[in-house]
């Protein structure tokens, strides 16, 4: 995988960008342990501050609320991932070599990387699970807002349906497979580790690979073809 890389993320989603600046960054690392640890509804900039021994003011000069953060994580979760996916298939053509690659990011993405030292993708995985259909409802707000704040995601979404388009054009539904796949990369994943009664993969060294094998086969079967 690539080193370490500054993401940009839709500006919209923050007041001042975290990336900045070293309090910024503190407020990233430290606010996905605590999300992850605690849920967003327990989770506040108050507590937040304390733990970086900083002040709940400075928190609100960076993101005007708790849930703006939340996008702002998400999206920048979405953005790498589509940052991952290009930057390997740069050279290739085969679509069928961009969808394995597709899967080898979402699998890399459910794993904290060390090459990004102030974010803990796996964390961050775990909270796209549990948080983001809860976030998304939150509010009201126009089209334009609502997309803001879904825009990685859904580019991430229609760039790997395009490809699962070309491996097999009359195949109907490229994206609801592309969401059904990203969700039980997800899920399963998180299953393993907290409740493995829901998934055939066992613990072991081999999860991932037998995660990989596991949607692989749902893939290319979907699609009627042979990965």
């Amino acid at each position: 995988m690539p080193t370490e890389l500054k993401i940009s993320v839709n500006s919209s989603l923050f007041l001042r960008d975290p990336e900045e600046t070293d309090l910024g960054r503190k407020m990233i690392q430290h606010s996905i342990i605590m999300i992850d640890r605690m849920g967003l509804d327990q989770f506040t900039f108050k507590k937040l501050a304390q733990e970086i021994q900083s002040t709940e003011a400075s928190m609100y000069r960076y993101f005007e609320s708790k849930h703006m953060l939340l996008y702002y994580l998400l999206s920048w979760y979405w953005t790498r991932s589509l940052f991952l996916f290009d930057y390997q298939t740069s050279n290739i053509s085969d679509p069928v070599k961009k969808i394995r690659i597709a899967l080898e990011v979402l699998l890399h993405m459910i794993e904290d990387d060390p090459a990004t030292t102030h974010v803990d993708e796996g964390a961050l995985s775990r909270i796209a699970v549990l948080e983001s259909a809860k976030v998304y409802r939150v509010g009201s707000e126009n089209k334009s807002e609502r997309e803001a704040k879904s825009e990685a995601y859904h580019d991430f979404c229609q760039r790997i349906a395009k490809v699962m388009k070309e491996v097999s054009p009359r195949y109907r539904y490229p994206k609801s497979l592309v969401i059904a796949v990203i969700s039980t990369i997800q899920r399963q994943s998180f299953y393993l580790d907290n409740l493995p009664t829901l998934t055939d993969i066992k613990k072991s060294k081999t999860s991932k690979k037998e995660l990989a094998k596991f949607v692989e086969q749902l893939v290319f079967r979907t699609l009627g073809v042979e990965g």
